[in-house]
């Protein structure tokens, strides 16, 4: 059991394991929860960008509609074993939520030496909703640089037919000061020009849709590797991923804003409905060029369903 201590800081709790030290948050008042410290002792290299966080729920979505930006939202969080619980409560009628009939719960546990997990229960009482989306975010300490696998658009999924391409995204005239989206698939891909990025805080947010992503998963490292973050969704969960591209235009926002984001859910969801979504983060080195594909699968494996009659 990684144990989660509590800090002299309210809604701080720290942890540490042989290749990782840092600092889990659910504080309401200071707009803060998730991943807020996260540093690598072979390093010393401090992988979240200041005085942000990563896996961090960030806004809830649906088509045309913007419903909450979940830090702005009342929320609660407490210890249970080696957990960090946060829920957000279905909302009385003169208060904000996490969305209209929506109350959501995220599990957070120290998964091993190198990993963290979040694990996110989201209820449906009241309404239908058209495409309902959790956006997650997560941003980087300024030396690390994104990449994704991705693939040829049309040519069908991940295979020998359409083989996973490494793809590290600079900067493009042609797409300068948007944000880079990678959706699983065209119908993914209209989900971000329905009318949700029209609204709510630090909107409209503009978009360049580019080739379609091999695997749920994105990566921030160092130019001399011995640093890389592996940010993954299970694939049943996520439709896209987007967030910055490398530039050395210290004018540039969007690429020196160093985020990664996933689009997961994205799928009607009727009143009763109820969602489990998961995520992983992954901290190690790149010296090996697989190593953030063997990470995924490790967390493929880890969340796979125990076969009917074992406890």
């Amino acid at each position: 059991m990684n144990e989660l201590k509590p800090t002299d800081r309210p809604g701080v709790w720290s942890f540490e394991t042989d290749a990782m030290k840092g600092e889990l948050s659910a504080n309401a008042d200071t707009h803060l929860h998730g991943i807020t410290s996260l540093t690598q002792k072979s390093t010393g290299r401090q992988v979240v960008r200041e005085k942000l966080f990563c896996l961090h729920l960030y806004r809830v979505l649906a088509r045309n509609q913007w419903f909450s930006q979940c830090r702005d939202v009342p929320h609660t969080a407490r210890i249970e074993g080696d957990e960090l619980v946060v829920n957000w409560p279905l909302a009385k009628a003169e208060a904000p939520g996490f969305g209209p009939g929506l109350e959501a719960e995220a599990r957070y546990r120290v998964a091993a030496a190198n990993a963290v997990d979040l694990t996110v229960t989201i209820k449906n009482t009241a309404r239908w909703h058209r495409d309902l989306e959790l956006f997650t975010s997560n941003y980087f300490d300024p030396a690390m640089n994104p990449a994704f696998y991705t693939v040829t658009p049309y040519r069908g999924p991940v295979g020998p037919k359409n083989p996973a391409v490494l793809t590290q995204p600079l900067d493009n005239p042609c797409s300068r000061f948007c944000y880079n989206a990678w959706p699983r698939d065209n119908f993914a891909a209209q989900k971000f020009f329905d009318g949700r990025w029209e609204y709510g805080t630090h909107s409209p947010v503009a978009w360049a849709v580019g080739r379609w992503f091999a695997y749920p998963f994105g990566l921030y490292a160092t130019g001399d590797r011995k640093t890389v973050a592996v940010v993954m969704a299970h694939p049943d969960d996520c439709f896209g991923m987007c967030g910055s591209y490398h530039s050395d235009d210290p004018k540039d926002g969007v690429a020196h804003h160093n985020s990664l984001y996933h689009n997961l859910l994205g799928r009607d969801a009727g009143p009763g409905s109820q969602y489990t979504l998961r995520q992983r983060l992954v901290l190690g080195d790149w010296t090996d060029d697989d190593a953030p594909l063997k990470a995924y699968e490790e967390f493929l494996r880890a969340a796979q369903p125990k076969p009917a009659g074992s406890v």
